[in-house]
């Protein structure tokens, strides 16, 4: 629970304010303090970040500081929930498991589809999701540790974007710094749960370093000379990347092995049957 508090404050910190320690930590004593008092998390999410707000209005900082972060919580969080359909999303509800949920664990193909949510909203939801799965999802035994489910990212620039100056620490900066902690902790972790990804973007290099360093397998397509960097070092290998043709592709296995795949071109096939 210690350990679920933290990460799940880290998150919302960082997706909902684009903040930093020590916010996290007041988070985290919020989360706690409406355990100590109601034996329970609060069910809704604005009910928390209200919490916090109370938490800092009633404990004085330096001013600049004290409104820099009730503002965040205002215009950042709370003007996102007049919608009752994004509220009624992140109600929490420890009785009921949803129902897209149980029927991907048993097998069946779910679709969701955040390409309507606005870039800070999206961030929010997916690691929603994320943590969701990963608390409902059980460890398995080392022998029973093979694959279970597929969790498949498509434009992940959408949420996996890394930050590109450091140095500027903005919003979207300390956003992407924080959410690329968690994501490299749900990789690392996933595989123990029988969970495995398929990420795809046209871009990697502009991916979190987890992202493409992480995964075992890796099916590259031509790519532009910043993205073949992020995978190959050899220069003859990157200069064949570079020269691949449409539908062929560079497959780098877990053991390093390389192989060159390519698709039917059915329209072609299609002619000639």
């Amino acid at each position: 629970m210690e350990k679920s508090l933290q990460e799940t404050a880290s998150y919302l910190i960082a997706t909902c304010l684009g903040l930093e320690d020590p916010v996290d930590r007041v988070m985290y004593n919020v989360e706690k303090s409406f355990f100590h008092v109601n034996g329970d998390n609060p069910k809704s999410i604005v009910k928390l970040f209200k919490g916090l707000r109370k938490w800092y209005k009633e404990h004085k900082y330096h001013i600049k500081y004290q409104t820099n972060i009730l503002r965040a919580i205002e215009n950042r969080f709370l003007s996102l929930f007049p919608d009752p359909i994004l509220e009624r999303t992140l109600e929490y509800n420890d009785s009921e498991i949803p129902i897209w949920f149980q029927q991907w664990r048993a097998g069946k193909k779910i679709y969701l589809d955040l390409s309507m949510c606005n870039l800070y909203l999206k961030r929010l939801l997916s690691n929603a999701i994320f943590q969701m799965i990963r608390t409902l999802t059980p460890d398995l035994d080392l022998e029973d540790n093979c694959l279970q489910n597929i969790i498949v990212i498509d434009e992940a620039h959408q949420i996996l974007e890394k930050v590109k100056n450091s140095v500027i620490r903005n919003y979207d900066n300390i956003s992407k710094e924080q959410l690329e902690k968690i994501f490299d902790t749900l990789l690392r972790e996933f595989g123990g749960k029988g969970l495995s990804f398929i990420i795809a973007d046209q871009t990697p290099s502009d991916l979190f370093n987890c992202v493409t360093k992480l995964p075992s397998l890796k099916i590259l397509f031509r790519l532009e000379d910043d993205c073949i960097k992020r995978f190959l070092s050899n220069i003859k290998e990157q200069e064949f990347l570079s020269r691949l043709k449409n539908r062929q592709a560079l497959v780098i296995d877990g053991d390093g092995n390389r192989y060159v795949i390519e698709t039917l071109d059915y329209n072609v096939k299609k002619k000639e049957e």
